[in-house]
């Protein structure tokens, strides 16, 4: 699992110390912000840190059009070959 923030073409990248195995899970990113304006991030997979990470620079706003979760039509990052489509289920 991966997560990448890009702000401006500058890339913060977090990725699973394991991989996401079939089924279920519950995932999520706690980001808390520090006083310098970056973010202190933990990427976590069932109640289970799997990674973090320093984000040196948050936006004020994420996105004009908001954020992509399991697919998307352009190349995010490197290493990404659009199109790729997740083919899972995310409920919420």
């Amino acid at each position: 699992m991966h997560f990448d923030y890009n702000a401006f073409h500058e890339h913060t990248h977090l990725t699973s110390s394991k991989p996401l195995t079939p089924g279920r899970h519950s995932v999520e990113l706690i980001v808390e912000r520090d006083e310098a304006g970056g973010a202190d991030l933990t990427l976590g997979v069932d109640g289970e840190q799997v990674a973090a990470g320093k984000l040196p620079r948050m936006l004020a706003m994420l996105s004009s059009i908001g954020m992509d979760f399991g697919r998307s039509l352009a190349p995010v990052c490197e290493g990404y070959t659009a199109p790729f489509i997740y083919g899972g289920k995310i409920d919420t």
